[in-house]
């Protein structure tokens, strides 16, 4: 099961790169792919902009917990309720995405949206990372639409 599992992901990765590459340089911001595994977000992809002097970066296969950052909150929105779940995850489910200040990384925003995937896939989420506001609040559409064509893509 674990290898057919990793299978799905690599397709799932494949599938996401050229998308996540045009995202990266129309927003001049790294974007990311996680994954739940466990307690965890998973990085199974990070694009960084190639048209930027500067920009933030993390390893692929990067850990990070569930319960914190906009990546985690999302993974988590997709799981069913739990009553001890914090007020964000609750507001994710609903919004369909979540924006995070410095719970993984010090003065860092995080903007997150989930991707829809057929079962038994594992939770899915697109993630930008930043240092500026500025590009969390004219990136969400941007997200959310790239989100929608992964989604449309493994379908």
């Amino acid at each position: 099961m674990v290898a057919l599992g990793n299978s799905f992901d690599r397709h799932v990765r494949s599938i996401s790169l050229p998308i996540l590459r045009g995202l990266a340089d129309e927003l001049g911001a790294t974007v990311s792919l996680l994954v739940a595994e466990g307690d965890e977000a998973v990085a199974i992809a990070v694009i960084v902009p190639t048209a930027v002097s500067y920009h933030l970066s993390f390893l692929e296969g990067s850990r990070t917990p569930l319960d914190r950052g906009a990546a985690g909150v999302v993974l988590s929105a997709t799981l069913p309720p739990r009553p001890d779940e914090r007020q964000e995850i609750t507001e994710a489910r609903t919004a369909g995405w979540a924006t995070s200040f410095g719970e993984i990384e010090p003065d860092t925003y995080g903007l997150a949206v989930p991707i829809l995937r057929p079962q038994p896939g594992p939770p899915t989420c697109i993630n930008l990372i930043t240092h500026r506001a500025d590009v969390i609040e004219r990136s969400r559409d941007a997200v959310i639409k790239a989100a929608e064509r992964v989604s449309a893509a493994i379908r």
